[in-house]
């Protein structure tokens, strides 16, 4: 996200904003090291490891929580066909996807990013904020 010294707000910033909401929420991570695109041992422990945070995060049902799977040696167009068919489509077939927000990505490494109930920005100041 580029960073600029303008006084006024830009996209940029409504980005980095955003990026930053979604990233405190996380309070578990597991990185796969030894997951690789196309081996099915891989793609069943990436499976079995995305579900069970589901569930985890399901069981807790608290807003604003999230976990973060690493995978440092993962193609991301794989990645991506992997989010897709296996997290996004059942969870919607499931009727619990509007309670998720599941996105692949690539920082430093490929990850799989799932949050639970993640509230919207708030656009009025609080109370406490006021006084």
């Amino acid at each position: 996200i580029p960073v600029t010294d303008s006084k006024g707000d830009d996209e940029n910033d409504l980005q980095f904003i955003e990026e930053g909401r979604r990233m405190l929420p996380i309070g578990r991570f597991h990185v796969l090291p030894d997951v690789k695109a196309g081996c099915i041992d891989s793609h069943r422990e990436l499976f079995a490891t995305c579900w069970s945070e589901i569930a985890e995060l399901r069981r807790a049902d608290e807003d604003d929580t999230g976990s973060i799977i690493i995978l440092p040696d993962h193609d991301l167009d794989d990645l991506r066909r992997f989010v897709d068919m296996n997290l996004q489509r059942p969870l919607e077939w499931l009727g619990i996807g509007d309670m998720f927000e599941v996105a692949s990505l690539k920082r430093d490494s490929p990850a799989i990013r799932l949050l639970h109930k993640l509230s919207d920005i708030p656009t009025e100041p609080s109370q406490a904020e006021e006084e």
